[in-house]
């Protein structure tokens, strides 16, 4: 947003820290939360060093089918960081609860299952 001239505070708005692209997705400690999360649920060895690494290199470690699975996966979970930042940032509504932003990805996820052809809904069944 500070690109774009956003002329509010820089600071990330969980965690107080300098907040860009790479804090937010990556460093920030909802980030590194979520991405444990992810890291326990899918049994991923390892995690993005850089936003740069989530659909490059980091990526291509996967085989196909767990690569689409990942794509999707990962665009709730970044999707669901981005949300919960502007409702903090402007509405100033904060989640405490660790599970809200577990239960909103989960959420994503169910609700863009109907965008998925039909032979991949049969695969993933």
């Amino acid at each position: 947003l500070k690109k774009r001239g956003w002329q509010g505070d820089t600071k990330c708005s969980f965690c107080g820290r300098e907040e860009d692209v790479e804090h937010l997705f990556i460093h920030c400690s909802v980030a590194k939360m979520l991405w444990m999360v992810m890291k326990c649920s899918f049994n991923i060895h390892d995690v993005p060093e850089k936003t740069n690494d989530i659909f490059g290199k980091w990526l291509i470690k996967f085989e196909k089918n767990d690569k689409n699975l990942m794509i999707v996966g990962i665009s709730a979970m970044l999707w669901t960081m981005w949300k919960l930042r502007n409702r903090l940032v402007f509405d100033n509504h904060r989640v405490t609860d660790p599970c809200v932003p577990v239960n909103l990805i989960i959420k994503n996820l169910h609700e863009w299952c109907v965008l998925q052809k039909n032979q991949e809904k049969i695969k993933s069944t």
